[in-house]
């Protein structure tokens, strides 16, 4: 989290601290009952979160992401993901004539995802969401 927070009132850092040990279930329930201070202050623990301890809340609230990225604009975004993501996309569409047949390049393109996000060039919580966008592939 950045500085600014810690110049937040303590109702806001109240709500951090409570962020950090409820449950996703609490969490989603508090956010859309909130409103006015109280929902700002959970938007941005939320966000805050996300890219630190709990990346996993991208995906209860994947429209708090900032600059959320699609698999299909990391090939524009990324050089490192165009083979992989081709693999990828060339597996499932002979998947589409046989179902039998398995993807191929999922695993490289997650690990791609991985590899980004350890470089710093993905946020915790834009990599949650291509790896959830990923795993739609896979059954």
């Amino acid at each position: 989290m950045d500085n600014t927070n810690a110049l937040r009132t303590p109702e806001y850092l109240d709500v951090l601290m409570w962020l950090e040990t409820a449950s996703e279930d609490l969490i989603t329930g508090a956010y859309w009952a909130a409103t006015g201070s109280v929902k700002q202050d959970l938007r941005i623990g939320i966000q805050s979160l996300m890219d630190s301890d709990r990346p996993a809340l991208a995906n209860y609230f994947p429209e708090l992401v900032i600059n959320p990225i699609k698999l299909d604009e990391l090939s524009v975004l990324f050089p490192e993901c165009i083979q992989p993501l081709k693999t990828l996309e060339e597996s499932l569409s002979v998947r589409d004539r046989d179902r039998r047949s398995p993807p191929k390049g999922y695993w490289a393109v997650s690990a791609v995802i991985q590899e980004l996000k350890t470089e710093g060039k993905l946020s915790p919580s834009q990599s949650v969401l291509l790896a959830a966008e990923l795993a739609t592939f896979r059954t």
